[in-house]
Order: structure tokens, then C-alpha cells, then sequence
């Protein structure tokens, strides 16, 4: 059950690596490179707060938590990035949670990336009913059932308060989190090497994505369109293993165009989304893009795909990535359908691992 309930507090491409250069780089001459406006609601949130508070079971047990989190702008400030802790007593291990929150300009909505100890990535909607007032509603699954959770989180000042409730398969909703913050002057900077939460376990596909791991120094080249000329683009990456081996993470930096120009740097996020069944990649980059991908392991090679709106066009795309006897990545390529054009090979990559 206690597992059920900390999923609440989460209200606050690895497109492996280069790969979402394809997609980014291109955008840059039409894409406003300015945080919007939006993110002002979220300043009230900037800074670090310790708090406390408890956990109510449904049969009235009540169990007392301490949390530490710490709001700072990230990614050229097109993100307010959160890192967040929370102990419960009795457990000597903590839940630990990074997030994005930020505004998805491409479907006009606030949008949250988290990954969480539990070995969980996602992409969530989120609300913001003022400024400093975030509000989520969301559906998860336990064993198969769903159920549905409301967090509020209100900041007056220097006090941060929460609220969470759920709608369990049956009977009336229950208020299962309540807490408050104060403003500290102490900043928690995360820790990827905390153990994973309630002992989850790394699952096959996450173990494959764990022999990726390392630094890669990566060149290819990219087209917009069938039959355009190919743009060279080349960048580093680096991929670790975090939470227990639940999550990945992969940081990308990069150019396109043989360098000169602005770098592009990505954040993404490997999990196993369990009621799909399949691996989810959340990321988000330094010119304010965020999305998620699907990702299967096929004929020993990664398979991820996306469909939905680029630039407002509809757009399906498919990365393979390619993978030697030891599972180190030797490359990738990408394929694009945009509207109306025919499908076309948009990206493909070499990979060099470094030692």
C-alpha cells in the first residue's frame, strides 16, 4: 500500500543519445528559443524546502514522513527542474524523484518529466490554477486496477502545502497525503545512486539498455525532407544506469551543420512502464521540446517510435538502434513520415564508444 500511495507525490528521446538532433536542430531557425511566459506561475516554486507530514492508509493508519526538494531553472530556463526527497518512518531507504515541469508549446499545456526511484519515467499533464498552485489529476494501475489521484500543491510565501486524494476501484475518495514546507536554505541535488524504492528489481529489457552504458562520441547526418540533401550534425553522449539499474539516464550534447553554432543539450530517461508493457522514454532539451517515445527490444535491436504533432504537422517517426555482441551501440537510423510526404530515411548515426 505504500507503494500505492508515494506514487502520489509525484505532483511537482534515450532517442538514444544524438538522435533527437534529428528532430531538434532543424528547429532552431523557426522555433522560438525563449522560455515562454507561461513559466512565470512556476516561480513561487523556486528554492529549497524541507517539510513533513503523513501518509493516511484507507483503514486510518498514519505514518509520519520528512521530505527535502530543491526548484532551480534548468535547460537555458525552459524547464523548472525539481529534486525531490521523501523518508518514511520505518523505512530506512527514501523515494527519490526528478522532474521537469514546463510548457509544451506543440499541444499548449503545462507538462510534467519525472523519473522516479521506483524505476519509473513519465510524461504527465499538470494545471497551473495561479501562480504557485499546481494541480494533477491521474490515472495509474496496481496489480491491473486502476485508480485515480488528485495532488494539489499551493505555495503562499514560504510555506508549501500538499494535498493528495484517491479514487480507489470502489467506495468514496480518501485524502491519503498531507504536508507542509517551509523555505530552507539547504539545496538537495538528487541522488542517482540512491537504492531503488520498496526493493523494485531491473527488468530484461532494462538489463539489455544497462550493457549501452558509457560515453559515445557520435557523427551522422540528418534531412528534412525526401530527397533533401543529408546535414551533417555530430555530438557526445552519456549514458548511466541510476536507481538500482531501473532507469536509465542519457545526457546528449551536440551541433549541427559541422559546429559553430548553438549547443543542444538533451536530458532523457529510460524505464519499463509496466501496464504497457514496454520501455518509456520521457526527455526533455535546452530549446524547451519535451516528449516521450515507445521502445521495444526487436531481433536484438532497439525499436522506438512516436506519433503525434511536429511544428502542428502530424508525424510518425521510427529510430532502430544497432547494438554489437557486447550490447555497445555501433548506430542508428530514423525514419520520418511528415503530413503528406512519403516516408523518408531523416537520420542516421555512427557511435564510438570511448574508453
Amino acid at each position: 500500500m505504500r507503494t500505492l500511495l508515494l506514487r502520489s507525490l509525484v505532483c511537482s528521446r534515450l532517442l538514444l543519445a544524438g538522435l533527437l538532433l534529428a528532430v531538434a536542430a532543424p528547429r532552431a531557425q523557426s522555433w522560438d528559443p525563449r522560455p515562454s511566459e507561461k513559466l512565470e506561475a512556476l516561480a513561487p516554486f523556486v528554492g529549497s524546502w524541507r517539510g513533513e507530514g503523513r501518509m493516511i492508509e484507507p483503514g486510518g493508519v498514519e505514518t509520519p514522513w520528512t521530505s527535502h526538494s530543491t526548484y532551480r531553472w534548468a535547460l537555458n530556463g525552459h524547464f523548472l527542474q525539481e529534486d525531490f526527497t521523501i523518508t518514511m518512518q520505518g523505512l530506512s531507504t527514501p523515494m527519490v524523484i526528478r522532474s521537469y515541469v514546463g510548457w509544451d508549446r506543440e499541444h499548449s499545456r503545462y507538462v510534467a518529466v519525472t523519473v522516479r526511484s521506483e524505476g519509473v519515467a513519465a510524461l504527465n499533464e499538470v494545471h497551473l490554477l495561479g501562480s504557485g498552485e499546481m494541480l494533477t489529476v491521474q490515472t495509474h494501475h496496481l496489480q491491473g486496477v486502476p485508480y485515480q489521484e488528485r495532488a494539489r500543491v499551493v505555495v503562499d510565501g514560504d510555506v508549501m502545502k500538499m494535498r493528495i486524494d484517491m479514487l480507489l476501484h470502489e467506495g468514496d475518495s480518501l485524502q491519503v497525503i498531507d504536508g507542509v514546507m517551509k523555505r530552507c536554505e539547504d539545496a538537495f541535488d538528487g541522488d542517482w545512486d540512491t537504492p531503488t524504492w520498496m526493493g523494485a528489481q531491473p527488468t530484461a529489457p532494462m538489463a539489455k539498455l544497462a550493457r549501452m552504458a558509457g560515453s559515445y562520441v557520435t557523427k551522422g547526418e540528418m534531412a528534412m525532407a525526401p530527397g533533401a540533401p543529408m546535414t551533417e550534425i555530430a555530438g557526445a553522449d552519456r549514458w548511466d544506469m541510476v536507481f538500482g539499474g531501473t532507469v536509465m539516464q542519457c545526457r546528449t550534447e551536440g551541433q549541427a551543420g559541422g559546429g559553430g553554432g548553438a549547443t543542444y543539450e538533451c536530458y532523457a530517461y529510460w524505464a519499463w512502464d509496466a501496464h504497457r508493457r514496454r520501455l518509456r522514454n520521457v526527455y526533455v532539451d535546452n530549446m524547451g521540446m519535451v516528449g516521450a517515445m515507445d521502445g521495444w527490444w526487436h531481433q536484438d535491436k532497439l525499436v522506438s517510435t512516436m506519433a503525434g504533432l511536429s511544428m502542428g504537422t502530424p508525424t510518425t517517426q521510427r529510430f532502430v538502434i544497432h547494438v554489437d555482441a557486447d550490447g555497445v551501440t555501433t548506430g542508428c537510423e530514423g525514419h520520418t513520415a511528415m503530413g503528406l510526404m512519403e516516408p523518408f530515411l531523416s537520420f542516421r548515426m555512427k557511435f564510438e564508444k570511448q574508453k
